[in-house]
């Protein structure tokens, strides 16, 4: 799943924040892994269903997703999560990069999204979240990305460290 660096390449952004499963970028652009990060599979906690001690994907293939477009990595790894377990993932009933949409809608009814662990840790009380028990596979890399053609001012270099700094720390 790409990322789109085009804000990068015409200087409208100095910086940009992101999880690809690309491990090369592009020539022009360099990548600063920041952390690698578990995605997990999450529903509200009210959810009768969401409290089982074991599950597969093919249990969850009439309930409905909620998630970003196809072509994103999280959209990848939960279609590739489908596919290694035996079925085809059906169609997102909503696709949105809005953490906040996702949020609401796990909180109002039975949807099921694919969350960064680090959000579902912080925000599982606050929203009645619940990992179900699926593996999602693989890690993804949260990095910063900026031009190679590009000296980053102080400020930028020391926002980037700040955000590693944080996340090591974090686990």
């Amino acid at each position: 799943a790409a990322m789109d660096f085009a804000d990068l390449r015409e200087r409208r952004v100095d910086l940009m924040f992101g999880r690809s499963t690309r491990t090369n970028p592009p020539d022009d652009i360099e990548q600063i892994l920041l952390l690698d990060e578990a995605l997990l599979v999450v529903t509200g906690g009210h959810n009768s269903w969401a409290h089982g001690v074991t599950m597969r994907f093919a249990d969850l293939a009439n309930r409905p997703w909620v998630l970003a477009p196809a072509g994103t990595a999280v959209y990848e790894l939960v279609a590739d999560a489908h596919r290694a377990d035996g079925v085809s993932m059906a169609a997102p009933a909503v696709t949105t990069y809005s953490m906040m949409l996702r949020l609401q809608l796990l909180a109002s009814g039975q949807f099921v999204t694919a969350f960064p662990e680090s959000l579902v840790q912080n925000c599982s009380k606050a929203w009645n979240l619940v990992a179900l028990p699926l593996a999602l596979g693989t890690t993804l890399p949260v990095s910063a990305y900026t031009l190679r053609s590009r000296t980053a001012s102080r400020a930028i270099a020391a926002f980037i460290e700040a955000a590693r700094t944080a996340n090591s720390g974090a686990r």
